[in-house]
């Protein structure tokens, strides 16, 4: 008979050894886990020490070990992102966001690599989201506010700068944004009275301010006429407009014109801000600007968008008088790099945009104003290589593209931008500059037959000429003689009305009339 007790015995042994088992489980499973985090702090080091590209590969393989830690994924995030690499940083938030939907970084990353790779309108909703999340998160605000100018939404882009200006009043990114949406909304504000009041005074006010600042002082002279013989110009706008014209005339060495000027449309006295006057010129007047812009705009006459745009000039200056307060500043140099490209002076430009990216070399937005000036300034050997560098960061943006294709043709290596022009029409079916730059590579490459279709899109928009030249040469080449001789024949009316035009345009700007001509013009 077997002896009690050594099942028993068998049961314990086999009891001890799942218990040695699983204490050496739990010690192997702990050494990972110190593995693991000792592996985590070193790739956090390498990021802080600025080479997140090493970061990477460490944060892959700790993904691969815990795929559901949104810790790892975060880091990985921003390894990818302080690496510049923005479409792999977009990947890795779009996974996160689909455990943890509620995650800020994973918002902000997004928002932000959107932003990146110029993709504003596509950063608005995450970076928005953030701001729901996280109200004082202030870098996601000021993110918000310039995909949303960037996506051509300036309206809403205003109160966002405006908070961010109170959260950040010493960074001048605000400033610079303040001061980029006030001239829109101002821009925007003289639009819109010309459509809605193409013959009031007002409006002629506005584009003779227009035509003064780009120097076509003798347009300006019969706008400025002919906004001072409109009687419902109210009496602070009429001194605002006389004072101009006399302006234009003192420069022009015609002090005796701007004399016979005053005398013939003397300015009322302006009227305290009582019944009758118009409130809108009171506000103005009295620097109560805000007050013009909550003011209702619905069923308004004419002079509030008058008033309102030049209160919005007048935010637009404060901003940037603010932001030259703040010292040196690559967004100081691109608003006067902006200005002097508006005004055609695309050399003094170029050397406002370098000094811009010398204070932040990685900004592609800067990268692109240069390339752009250099570009107007006809110095495609300079721009090139930067656009090169462009294209390597984002292939898959059409602005690159053809930029970098333009500057190709011109230089001769119309093979070499084909590619690129070709790249960017595809990219973006309406970008027109590109399209005839391609119709002009197939050309030179001798594949006429190619460009014929390129210019076909572009005819109905040839205003000088140009696009039924090229094509009358292309159906030339491909022995449609008929084809080719109509479209001459168009070419050759084409340039001549546009000559005319330009000359007309030439003459108007820059002869200086004296008051009783421009007035008689103006009535014509």
């Amino acid at each position: 008979m077997p002896k009690r007790g050594r099942r028993p015995l068998r049961r314990t042994g086999a009891l001890l050894c799942f218990i040695l088992l699983c204490l050496s489980g739990i010690a192997e499973a702990q050494s990972r886990s110190r593995q693991a985090a000792g592996e985590e702090r070193r790739a956090r080091s390498l990021i802080d020490q600025g080479r997140p590209e090493e970061a990477v590969p460490i944060y892959e393989a700790l993904r691969v070990e815990f795929p559901d830690s949104s810790r790892v994924l975060v880091g990985l995030t921003v390894a990818h992102f302080q690496s510049g690499r923005f479409r792999d940083a977009i990947r890795v938030c779009r996974e996160l966001l689909r455990t943890s939907p509620d995650s800020v970084p994973a918002h902000l990353f997004l928002g932000a690599s959107h932003l990146q790779l110029g993709e504003a309108g596509q950063a608005v909703e995450p970076l928005a989201r953030v701001i729901e999340m996280a109200p004082d998160e202030r870098n996601a605000r000021i993110m918000l506010a310039e995909a949303l100018l960037l996506a051509g939404r300036p309206a809403e882009a205003q109160p966002q700068f405006e908070v961010a200006s109170e959260l950040l009043p010493d960074d001048p990114r605000p400033w610079y944004g303040l001061n980029r949406v006030y001239s829109l909304l101002s821009q925007t504000a003289e639009d819109q009275l010309a459509v809605r009041f193409p013959d009031s005074g007002y409006s002629h006010a506005v584009l003779g301010e227009r035509h003064e600042a780009a120097g076509s002082y003798g347009s300006a002279v019969r706008r400025f006429v002919e906004a001072l013989s409109d009687r419902a110009l109210d009496p602070v706008a009429r001194q605002v407009t006389l004072s101009a014209l006399v302006k234009i005339y003192e420069r022009s060495g015609h002090t005796d014109w701007g004399q016979a000027a005053e005398e013939m449309f003397q300015a009322d006295r302006a009227p305290a801000c009582a019944v009758g006057a118009d409130v809108y010129a009171c506000l103005y007047r009295d620097g109560r600007l805000e007050e013009i812009l909550d003011s209702d705009p619905s069923a308004s006459p004419p002079s509030h968008a008058f008033w309102k745009a030049r209160a919005l000039g007048q935010l637009a200056m404060r901003a940037r008088e603010r932001l030259a307060g703040l010292g040196d500043s690559p967004q100081l140099h691109e608003i006067e790099a902006r200005l002097q490209g508006e005004r055609g002076n695309h050399r003094q430009a170029a050397g406002l945009w370098e000094r811009a990216l010398a204070l932040a070399p990685s900004n592609r937005v800067l990268k692109l104003g240069l390339a752009n000036a250099l570009f107007e300034s006809n110095d495609f050997a300079q721009a090139t290589p930067l656009l090169d560098g462009l294209v390597a960061e984002d292939p898959n943006a059409a602005d690159y593209r053809y930029l970098r294709g333009a500057c190709l043709l011109n230089l001769q290596q119309a093979d070499r931008a084909v590619l690129d022009l070709s790249q960017a029409v595809q990219l973006r079916p309406g970008l027109d500059a590109a399209r005839a730059e391609l119709a002009r590579a197939y050309l030179m490459t001798g594949s006429p037959e190619r460009a014929i279709p390129h210019l076909r899109e572009l005819l109905d928009s040839d205003s000088d000429g140009t696009h039924h030249y090229r094509i009358a040469q292309a159906y030339e080449q491909t022995g449609q003689k008929d084809l080719a001789g109509e479209a001459l024949s168009t070419s050759r009316e084409l340039m001549l009305a546009g000559r005319a035009r330009q000359q007309a345009l030439l003459r108007e700007s820059s002869e200086v009339p004296p008051p009783g001509q421009a007035g008689r013009e103006a009535g014509q």
